[in-house]
């Protein structure tokens, strides 16, 4: 049998380094069976992607300090990102995607990319979404909506009244995509979902990189999800941070890497980005 023909894939990707890691360990695993994964994303993790052999498309906006800063605002990170960085600059990242995928045989979006769905559009090219929790499906089912008590309590005591609450803040949030609207039309393109909703996701493949521990299927989640399990690379890591005296890369603590080899495997609960770098 011969083998599988190599294939040019485009991973677009945004955000702080808990959306780039699975992308890029995708690329890796994906360059390691011969195939040419290209990550496209900011400008600023080229250093990240080339120490880990993945080639870097840059897609504006680039994330710079003080875009990190506004995002990582403990209250108003979401709607700043949503609001006021990714949509009123989605002319130029479909600029920049555009020329990433040229000549590529296929497409991987993340959640907020929202030049992604319009590129596929527009050219056609074979589209898969992913999303990296159970929260970007904003399903009724999910026992912590928005990740808020509050919600989830609205949700079982008065689900009439929790529908509208989720209808008003889609309201919102599409007028905050006019931007993205704008673009769709301009491109001769029918009108689509709401790019933060159901217009994130492909309708070919939507792939959930997260563990199935996490939450179960809903009724209401795309047909077409496919549970991967988390998708990390620790390698992606000891290739970026070693000792640059000593071009090493750091031991575990003693103590900790007995921890860690005695008895079953630790159940180890991180905080992402978005709480370790807020104010």
């Amino acid at each position: 049998m011969l083998p599988a023909p190599a294939v040019r894939l485009v991973l677009a990707t945004f955000g702080s380094h808990g959306d780039l890691n699975p992308y890029l360990a995708i690329a890796r695993a994906l360059r390691a069976r011969g195939h040419d994964a290209v990550l496209a994303t900011h400008a600023h993790y080229r250093p990240l992607a080339e120490a880990a052999g993945v080639p870097l498309a840059p897609v504006r906006p680039d994330y710079d300090a003080a875009w990190g800063a506004r995002v990582m605002a403990p209250y108003r990170g979401s709607e700043r990102l949503l609001r006021e960085l990714i949509p009123p600059t989605v002319r130029d990242s479909y600029v920049d995607l555009l020329a990433a995928v040229r000549g590529a045989d296929a497409l991987l979006s993340h959640p907020v990319t929202f030049a992604a769905p319009l590129v596929a559009a527009k050219t056609g090219i074979p589209w898969a979404s992913a999303v990296l929790a159970p929260l970007s499906f904003y399903s009724l089912g999910d026992e912590m909506p928005l990740l808020l008590l509050e919600l989830a309590g609205m949700r079982r005591r008065t689900p009439g009244l929790y529908r509208a609450f989720l209808r008003t803040g889609k309201r919102v949030i599409r007028r905050w995509m006019r931007d993205v609207d704008v673009l769709r039309a301009e491109l001769g393109l029918p009108p689509g979902g709401h790019p933060v909703f159901e217009g994130q996701h492909a309708p070919a493949r939507v792939l959930a990189l997260f563990s199935p521990v996490l939450g179960d299927p809903q009724p209401d989640w795309p047909p077409n999800v496919r549970v991967t399990g988390a998708v990390v690379d620790d390698g992606v890591h000891e290739a970026v941070f070693r000792d640059a005296a000593h071009g090493a890369s750091p031991a575990l603590p003693a103590a900790l890497a007995r921890f860690l080899d005695e008895g079953a495997p630790p159940v180890v609960v991180t905080l992402g980005t978005s709480a370790v770098l807020s104010d």
